[in-house]
């Protein structure tokens, strides 16, 4: 949480009721790779995606070869996720990617 007070524009949500409304007016998002990810996939919404159980690993691997979504490992740390972000962020062609290639 410290590292995301750095960025003014970035609001972080944990356990939220309201999710699809904050998907559906964000321009990117960060999650793992559970049920969520196809719903962010199915709204086009470009995203930043880790594998947290064993049971994600495939699907994030597959989407992510298929460039759907933006893959980030458990090992990262803050500084490469920071990183990560910024470029991503900055790219706004790869996430117009990443949305076209997730619907």
């Amino acid at each position: 949480q410290k590292h995301i007070a750095a960025f003014p524009h970035i609001h972080l949500h944990i356990d939220i009721s309201n999710i699809a409304d904050l998907m559906a007016a964000s321009d990117l998002a960060i999650g793992a790779g559970g049920g969520a990810l196809w719903e962010r996939g199915a709204l086009g919404l470009p995203s930043m995606v880790c594998a947290i159980s064993d049971n994600q690993k495939q699907g994030v691997s597959a989407c992510a070869k298929a460039g759907m979504i933006y893959p980030i490992s458990r090992k990262s740390t803050p500084f490469q996720l920071r990183q990560m972000l910024q470029d991503l962020i900055q790219d706004f062609e790869r996430r117009k990617h990443l949305s076209l290639r997730s619907l």
